[in-house]
């Protein structure tokens, strides 16, 4: 079994069995000088893609094993939240959604090259349902959102987004976690 655990201050370490030993992954130290890795997300593909999302970029590592070797992409932000839509085109997953402090960011497979403009809100935490059905977003300033995933694509004020701030204290939450069952 492959695991692969972010820290705060010492990268990105990967095992190939299980976590019985460790190797120094992508940007991954032994001193205390690397960026906190904030979020890992892995695709199921025939070539798996492995996002590190740190303080302060996105890497991303196609080798074998996934995480040995890394380059760092768009976007050059802090990274707080990576999501793999599940929706299948033939040979890969097609969409990725990146949380970041400036929005959600989404390539898909009708968008080559580096990811779109930042949408919405400041992303938290990201949550995809199965089947493009939708997507949970979780702000830092403005609570919980929901949307269409197909949506998310379209400019701002062509998207259907639903804003959930009925918690029972009445005020905003600061959401940081999202998870669907």
């Amino acid at each position: 079994d492959q695991v692969w655990a972010g820290t705060e201050t010492y990268g990105m370490y990967y095992s190939t069995n299980g976590g019985t030993s460790w190797t120094t992954g992508c940007d991954g130290s032994t001193r205390n000088t690397v960026p906190t890795v904030l979020s890992l997300a892995i695709s199921h593909n025939s070539s798996p893609l492995l996002l590190e999302g740190r303080a302060d970029k996105l890497f991303k590592s196609t080798g074998n094993p996934p995480g040995a070797v890394c380059t760092p992409t768009t976007p050059l932000l802090r990274i707080q939240a990576i999501a793999f839509e599940p929706l299948w085109d033939g040979s890969k997953y097609c969409h990725i959604y990146v949380g970041t402090p400036r929005g959600l960011f989404l390539k898909g497979c009708a968008i080559p090259g580096s990811f779109s403009p930042p949408k919405v809100v400041d992303a938290k935490a990201v949550a995809l349902a199965n089947g493009m059905r939708g997507a949970f977003i979780g702000s830092g300033s403005q609570g919980l959102f929901k949307g269409e995933a197909r949506d998310l694509s379209l400019p701002t004020s062509s998207r259907a987004m639903v804003q959930y701030n009925n918690f029972p204290n009445k005020l905003t939450p600061y959401i940081v976690a999202v998870c669907l069952d």
